[in-house]
Formats: C-alpha cells, sequence, structure tokens
C-alpha cells in the first residue's frame, strides 16, 4: 500500500470516530435538554410528627413524602424538597414564590389570596382542653371572662373567634401548642383550643402534660367543616401544572392512596416549631 493510500485509510477511520464522538455528544445534549424541560416544584416542610420525618443529614421520608413523590411522576414534575422551615415561613415563601407546595392546610381567605388550595380529605375539629379545677365546665359558652390559649398561625373557625370575642376571654397566644399546653398546666390560662391529633402527639411525647387536662368537644356551631388542602403557590414559575396536579390528587383520593391518618386538617405543618416574630397570617 502506497503511503498516499495508508494516509487516506487513516482520514477516513479517523473522520468515523471524529462523527460517532460527535453523535454521542449530540443525543447527550438531547438528553440534557429534554431532563431540563421537566418542571421542578419546590415543596415547603418542615419535620412533622406521624405525617413525615426530616433528618438532619438526610431526605424526609415517611407516608406525606412517599404520597408527594406520586403527586410529582404522576402530574409531570420533579419534586425539590426545601430545608426544614418552620411552618409560617412556609407561607410567606408561598406569598411571594420562592416556594411551590405545601400540604395540609387549613382554608382560609388569607391564604386564597397567594395560593390555590386544593382539597383532598375531610378532617377533624378543634377540642377544648381545660384545667381540672373547672369540673363544672362542659361547653365552651361556660368561659365566660376567662382565659383561653389559642396557636399562633393556626386557623380556627370564625365563629369560634366571635365567640371569644362575645365572652370577653382573654387570650394567649402561644407560638407551639406545647407552650399553650405548659400555660395550661400551670394554670396561667384556663382552656387550649387545639387541634385533636396534633394535641394527642404533643401530650403523648409530654409526661407531664398526660392524665392533667380534662377534654370536651367543641359544639359544631363553633367549628367548621375542615378539610386538607395541597397549598400551589400563584406565583410558582410553573401554573401550567394546576389541572395535572389537581386531577391527580383527586386520582390519589379515589384510589385510597392517601390513607386517613394522614390527611386530617389539624396539623397546619408542625405546630412545635417557634419561629422569632411569627406571625397570624
Amino acid at each position: 500500500m502506497s503511503i498516499l493510500a495508508a494516509v487516506f485509510l487513516s482520514s477516513i477511520r479517523l473522520s468515523h470516530r471524529l462523527l460517532k464522538f460527535v453523535g454521542s455528544l449530540l443525543l447527550l445534549s438531547h438528553f440534557s435538554l429534554a431532563a431540563s424541560d421537566v418542571p421542578v416544584l419546590e415543596w415547603c416542610l418542615d419535620h412533622y410528627p406521624n405525617r413525615h420525618a426530616y433528618p438532619k443529614n438526610a431526605e424526609p421520608y415517611g407516608p406525606t413524602v412517599d404520597l408527594m413523590r406520586e403527586l410529582a411522576v404522576r402530574s409531570g414534575f420533579v419534586l425539590k424538597f426545601s430545608l426544614d422551615t418552620p411552618f409560617a415561613r412556609c407561607l410567606k415563601q408561598m406569598a411571594s414564590g420562592k416556594t411551590d407546595l405545601m400540604i395540609n392546610l387549613n382554608h382560609s381567605e388569607q391564604r386564597a389570596t397567594y395560593m390555590y388550595l386544593l382539597p383532598y380529605s375531610k378532617g377533624q375539629p378543634e377540642v377544648l382542653y381545660l384545667h381540672p379545677k373547672h369540673q363544672a365546665i362542659n361547653h365552651f359558652l361556660q368561659l365566660q371572662n376567662k382565659a383561653v390559649a389559642l396557636v399562633r398561625g393556626y386557623v380556627y373557625a370564625d365563629s369560634l373567634l366571635q365567640s371569644i370575642h362575645q365572652q370577653q376571654l382573654t387570650v394567649h397566644e402561644a407560638d407551639t401548642l406545647d407552650n399553650a399546653f405548659g400555660l395550661l398546666l400551670l394554670n396561667r390560662v384556663d382552656a387550649v383550643v387545639a387541634p385533636q391529633q396534633q394535641a394527642l402527639h404533643v401530650i403523648a411525647s409530654h409526661p407531664q402534660y398526660q392524665q392533667q387536662f380534662r377534654v370536651i368537644a367543641l359544639d359544631s356551631a363553633l367549628v367548621t367543616e375542615l378539610y386538607a388542602h395541597l397549598g400551589f403557590s400563584k406565583k410558582s414559575a410553573y401554573p401550567q401544572l394546576l389541572p395535572a396536579i389537581s386531577k391527580t390528587l383527586q386520582q390519589l383520593v379515589a384510589e385510597g392512596k392517601i390513607p386517613r391518618n394522614h390527611v386530617e386538617a389539624d396539623g397546619e405543618g408542625s405546630l412545635n416549631k417557634p419561629e422569632r416574630a411569627r406571625q397570624l397570617d
């Protein structure tokens, strides 16, 4: 073979390799672009007892996380976890569009101004915890002129707040449910209005509260029919996903993918994580 022919064959082989290399780069580029087209939505959350855990150096896990992962896959977006963020701060980030999703929310007109609230399960009303010295009180309307503790940031029914005003009750706003029960234990308030499941968890986790309080149901006129809601920020960069998320959520409900004990609308995030200057929304 002549030198010229050898050079020619080498050039062909090199060109072939170069084409394969360029083809591989184009293929990788195609997949990268396709992946980058998938929307990424951030879920703002904190450690939430009985719903999901958020370890310090690992991703959150638990039934709510499983639910959100399936919602993401079936709705066509990638789920991103926020840092372990206090509930009130998550609300502020939803209002600004810094984050996209929250779960297990009560409805309020204020929240509805900055997020879409998608109901997915009926919740349980709040109950009244009383100091044991009040053995004669068996109804909320008997608390005339007494002191009651509410949890700052939690959405209570308007009818309950009106009754508090009409009875001229002194309201103490506690940063956490634990703090509210602490006030009750020390006899600094006469009663606490608390969401049922969170209250049971707090009491179970703190021996000093066990068998210390009386519990009575609130009259149906003082509570509203609560639903757990998924919140989707109105300032999200991907508003076009709202129909898919809403449809998928209802499909998950119909399929029984949302266990009852994980969706009672009494959680409002963790009511045991204080935040400085936490404001009612």
